[in-house]
């Protein structure tokens, strides 16, 4: 089975990374029906290593992806796309601008609850149970994970994570390369900001600065 994706069609995967977040995203990614061709790592000794629970290995460094693509246009054969599985967001959002034409589309777990007239950026992962309402947009790269609620009109920034069981309310907006973790509530309207921390449980009911790292119930900033 292949998905299209416009004139290209995304049948065989790599995965850039060989973490907990591959193991998560090589589940997505056969659950959609599709091929995981195997993994990278930075790592050399890492080659040839089973990496994932589904039996893939890793087959190139991350290194040897890069200049392959750099000097054909293309990932080598058969792949037809890449998914960077990275959980820091930087990294993730930069691998996954480097991958250019040959990122994968989002990637939707069957599981997740996803409106019609929502929009996922490519490169994006959403986990099972994970629900994203009407007219919400979602960036490059983001990981919506398992269990998370994106409400209606919430736009959210390019290498977002959103962790499991966190809430965003209606009308939130999330900066680039930001994390929500686990079990945050975030009321209708708030703005966070670019590379913020959002920490585990918080209630967040005021908008976050660029940068800052909040926490507590209601949430406030750390300490300098």
């Amino acid at each position: 089975m292949s998905t299209k994706l416009g004139s290209n069609f995304v049948t065989n995967l790599i995965i850039m990374g060989a973490g907990g977040h591959a193991k998560v995203t090589a589940d997505i990614i056969r659950a959609l029906h599709l091929n995981v061709t195997g993994l990278t790592d930075q790592n050399p000794e890492m080659l040839n290593t089973v990496a994932e629970p589904g039996g893939a290995k890793v087959i190139l460094t991350q290194d040897k992806l890069l200049e392959h693509l750099e000097n054909y246009q293309k990932l080598p054969d058969p792949i037809s796309h890449g998914v960077v599985a990275i959980g820091h967001n930087g990294v993730r959002l930069r691998l996954s601008r480097q991958l250019g034409h040959t990122l994968a589309p989002a990637l939707v777990h069957p599981a997740a609850t996803i409106s019609p007239s929502a929009t996922l950026g490519a490169g994006t992962t959403v986990l099972p149970r994970v629900v994203v309402n009407a007219n919400a947009s979602i960036g490059l790269a983001a990981i919506l994970n398992t269990g998370c609620i994106i409400e209606h009109d919430c736009v959210l920034g390019d290498g977002v994570h959103i962790s499991p069981g966190a809430t965003l309310c209606g009308n939130v907006t999330v900066g680039d390369r930001s994390w929500v973790a686990a079990g945050a509530t975030v009321i209708p309207g708030v703005r966070i900001g670019k590379d913020a921390i959002i920490g585990a449980g918080a209630t967040v009911i005021r908008d976050v600065p660029d940068g800052t790292t909040v926490v507590g119930s209601p949430a406030k900033p750390l300490s300098r």
